[in-house]
Parts: structure tokens; C-alpha cells; sequence
């Protein structure tokens, strides 16, 4: 009888921690399903936002992650509702954040944008595939003669002036994280932008050249390119072959 009553008490036991636990999964659903709704209302005061944004930052789930992620890149979302969400996504540490946030680097992206993304890769030092391209396509999309935001807007001289200086770090610092990566950089040079192939990206010329890859080098060697016919691929190829002293590496 007293084995009834003790197999009974734990039943029940957990009965009620499976009912405490329904009770606040739901809970967190709803308080979760709120905040994004706070997020999406342009009426809601910057105070009612910032609450929100902390609500999601409080619960370390996918769902609540998920919901900064788009919340950070919505671009109909307040620009102060943005900035707060990828404040509060810099202190999540999940590999997706900054796969996620790397697809800020597009050049229609203010500068400020594309620099707090930039520091936030660079701070969390991770190892994704997914923002090396992304940083690729964004400098191959300047290299080709896209204008970044900065530029598309009438200013004065002297804000044309600043505007550069700051583009130019800008893109120094991404070309940093290439450097600092340039095994997983060669490795997508030669997937998407067809290094070491018979039709390389000018693209990838200039840029092993830029960053100073000189282990390209047997790639820019290889017999098929002297059969090159595009000027601008094979100027490229010239400059890349000089810059990095291939004259030594074994044509293939």
C-alpha cells in the first residue's frame, strides 16, 4: 500500500512539473510573440521598444534569437529599434548571429550600419563561411563601381571628404577580417569566383593581389591562363602575378 502511495505521489510530482513547465513555455511564447509585436508597431515609444528588445534578450532561445535576428535586419523596422536589436544580438553567442547580421553589408546600408556589423564580426571572431562571402560580394560590388550610400546623397566637400576617409577604413576592416581568414577566403575565391580556373573573376585577381595572398601564386601560374582573352581579366592577372613576385612559381 505504502509503494501504491509513493508510486502515486510521484506521479503526481511530476504531473505538476510537467504542467509548470507547459504553463511557462506557453507563457514565454506569449510574452515573446508580444514584444516582437511592440517591435513591428512604429507607434510604440523608443522606452516601450528598448523594453521589448530586453524582454527577447532575457529568454536565450532559438525563437527569441530569431526574433532580434529579423527584427536587425527588417529594413522597415525603426532605425532606433534596429540599433537596439543588434546591440542586444552582440552579446549572443550563437554562430548564426553574425551569419545572419553579415547580410548587412550591402552598400544601400547607411555607413553606421555597416560599421556596428563589421565590429560585431570582428568581436566575435567566428569562423562562418556564410559572412566571408558576404563580405566578398559587398567589396566585388564597390570594386565593380557601386556606389555605397554614403556617396548617393548631395553633400558638401568637405562631408564628401570625411564620407571617403571613413569608407576607406570601412573597407580596410573587412579586408582585415579576409586577411585574418585567408584560408576560408582562397577557399570561396575559388568556389564562387572561379580562382585558379580557366575564367577566373578579375575580381579574385585584384583581390589576392590586395590582401597580399602570394600562396595564389600556382593558381596564377597555370598554363591555361596565357590563353587569357578578356583585356581587363588579363590586366588583372598581370598586376597579381607582379605584386605577389610569381615570376618564380612553376608555370602548370
Amino acid at each position: 500500500m505504502a509503494s501504491t502511495r509513493t508510486i502515486a505521489a510521484i506521479l503526481g510530482l511530476g504531473t505538476i512539473i510537467l504542467i509548470a513547465s507547459l504553463a511557462y513555455s506557453l507563457e514565454r511564447r506569449e510574452r515573446i510573440h508580444r514584444a516582437v509585436a511592440t517591435l513591428n508597431d512604429w507607434s510604440k515609444s523608443t522606452e516601450e521598444q528598448r523594453s521589448a528588445i530586453h524582454v527577447l534578450s532575457g529568454y536565450k532561445s532559438n525563437e527569441s534569437t530569431d526574433a532580434l535576428i529579423n527584427t536587425a535586419l527588417e529594413p522597415h523596422s525603426r532605425q532606433d529599434t534596429r540599433e537596439m536589436a543588434l546591440s542586444a544580438l552582440s552579446e549572443v553567442n550563437d554562430p548564426k548571429v553574425s551569419q545572419a547580421l553579415s547580410e548587412l553589408l550591402q552598400p544601400f546600408n547607411a555607413l553606421a550600419r555597416r560599421e556596428q556589423t563589421a565590429n560585431l564580426l570582428i568581436e566575435k571572431d567566428s569562423c562562418s563561411v556564410v559572412w566571408i562571402r558576404n563580405i566578398l560580394h559587398y567589396l566585388e560590388r564597390i570594386w565593380w563601381g557601386e556606389k555605397p550610400s554614403t556617396f548617393t546623397a548631395r553633400q558638401s566637400e568637405q562631408a564628401l571628404l570625411e564620407f571617403t576617409d571613413k569608407e576607406q577604413k570601412f573597407q580596410a576592416a573587412l579586408a582585415s577580417i579576409l586577411v585574418k581568414r585567408r584560408f576560408q577566403t582562397i577557399v570561396e575565391l575559388q568556389r564562387v569566383y572561379g580562382l585558379g580556373s580557366a575564367h577566373p573573376s578579375p575580381f579574385a585577381l585584384h583581390l589576392v593581389a590586395e590582401l597580399g595572398f602570394s600562396e595564389a601564386c600556382p593558381q596564377l601560374t597555370r598554363q591555361y591562363l596565357r590563353e587569357l582573352s578578356d583585356d581587363r581579366t588579363r590586366i588583372e592577372l598581370d598586376v597579381a602575378l607582379e605584386k605577389l613576385k610569381c615570376a618564380n612559381t612553376q608555370v602548370r
